[in-house]
Parts: structure tokens; sequence; C-alpha cells
């Protein structure tokens, strides 16, 4: 057993203002994965992993092994999503729950000068440096910079409604919208939480089913009519509109 005084000051490593030092490497882990996932997406060869069912021995390889773990993005952007809410959640576990007000403020503050700088920035290389698809690279590639600016789409990413296709200025900027977005309802989660931890938990697990279920069954439909796929998500017309 560990000496009453190292417990203690672990449990003030993992609770100080600040970084947690036990989650610093794991954030730094991921933020390096999702740099390799856009850089290599933007070559054919890799993007085709998500475009279609793995056909060759490379897209195998890339896609269907623990290889893939090393530029898979997306799954890592969720382990973003996952350290956001814990952190997020501990001033609400200790002394010092911040009121509804002073959350969204701190979020505000801390997501959207970063988000609005990029965005601006994007906007005027998009303009100066524009001037067709560059060819060679992926498909994934050209559907960025690919039509010009209006007031919708500029309003659309300043005030943080644009999603998905719509946010093809600065596609990695979409998880800061998401997180802003989150932010806003975080701390009613929380109170749920608090009033019911078993309800919050079987709540979650519903919603987690119903987002699972509910593109799978949308887009199938649509394939079926086209080729009669069926419903199980590993179908490879359905692989291929979820990718």
């Amino acid at each position: 057993m560990a000496p009453k005084s190292a417990r203690a000051g672990r449990a003030t490593d993992l609770t100080k203002p600040g970084r947690i030092a036990h989650l610093d490497s794991l954030r730094g882990l991921a933020a390096l994965i999702v740099v390799f996932h856009h850089c290599l997406m933007t070559i054919p060869q890799f993007a085709s992993v998500y475009e279609r069912p793995a056909t060759t021995p490379l897209m195998r390889l890339l896609g269907n092994s623990p290889l893939h773990l090393l530029w898979d993005g997306p799954e890592f952007v969720l382990v973003f999503f996952t350290l956001s809410g814990f952190v997020l959640s501990l001033p609400y576990w200790g002394n010092k729950p911040l009121t509804y007000g002073q959350f969204v403020v701190r979020r505000i503050f801390r997501i959207y000068p970063a988000y609005f700088v990029a965005i601006v920035i994007g906007m005027i290389l998009m303009t100066l440096l524009s001037h067709g698809p560059l060819h060679g690279l992926s498909d994934w590639t050209q559907q960025f910079w690919n039509r010009p600016l209006d007031w919708k789409i500029i309003g659309d990413q300043i005030f943080l409604m644009a999603s998905g296709g719509d946010n093809y200025i600065d596609t990695p900027v979409w998880s800061l919208v998401v997180e802003m977005h989150a932010s806003l309802l975080f701390p009613l989660l929380i109170l749920v939480i608090c009033w019911s931890e078993t309800g919050a938990f079987l709540g979650a697990l519903a919603l987690a089913f119903l987002a699972m279920t509910l593109p799978y069954r949308s887009i199938c439909r649509r394939e079926a009519m086209k080729s009669g796929c069926s419903m199980r998500p590993g179908t490879p017309a359905l692989r291929r509109r979820l990718a």
C-alpha cells in the first residue's frame, strides 16, 4: 500500500487547477494522430480506406489492422471529446461549482477566439489562393474551397452554424463547433447526473443506441431503393455512404 501522503499527492496532481498531468500525454498523442490523419487523407490511397471496402492488401493493412490506430483521426477526436467532458465536470464534483453563466462565458473565451482566427485566416487564404481543384489529391481534398464565399456562408461560419459539408473553409474546426454547442448543454447534463446517476446513465445509453441506429436505418432505406442493400452495417454500399 502506498503511504497516505503519496496518495494525497497524486490526488492533488489530478485535481489541481490547470492541466491534468496524467492526461497530457494522451492529449498530445491524440492531437498528433489527428494531424497525421488530415495529412494522409490528402493522398488517394489513404483516403480510399474510408471511401470504399478494402479490396487490396494495402487498403486492408491501412484500414483493417491495428496500424489504422496510428492515423485514425475520427476516433481520436472522440478521445478529445471524452477528455474534455471529464475535465469540465471536475469543478462540479469539487468545492467550486460554476454557475451556468460562468461556465458558458469561460467556454466562449476558451473556444471562440481560436475558432474565429482560424476561420478568418481560412477565408483570406481561400480568396487569395483558391484557383480550382488540386489535381492528384484525394476526392476528400476536393470538397474544400470548392465554391465561392457569400454572405450566408460567412455568417454561418462566424456564428458557428456551419457543420458537415458546409464547413468547407477550414474543416478541422468542425470539432470546435461541436464543443461550443455541447458547452451550452453541458451544465444541464451535470444537473441531470446530480439528480439521478442511474437515470442519467440509462438515458445516455438510450441516446447512444439511438444515435447509432438512426443513421444506419435512414441511409440503408435510401440504398435499398437503389440496390437492395440489407440492414446490416457491414453492407459494402452502406459502408461507402457512411465513410
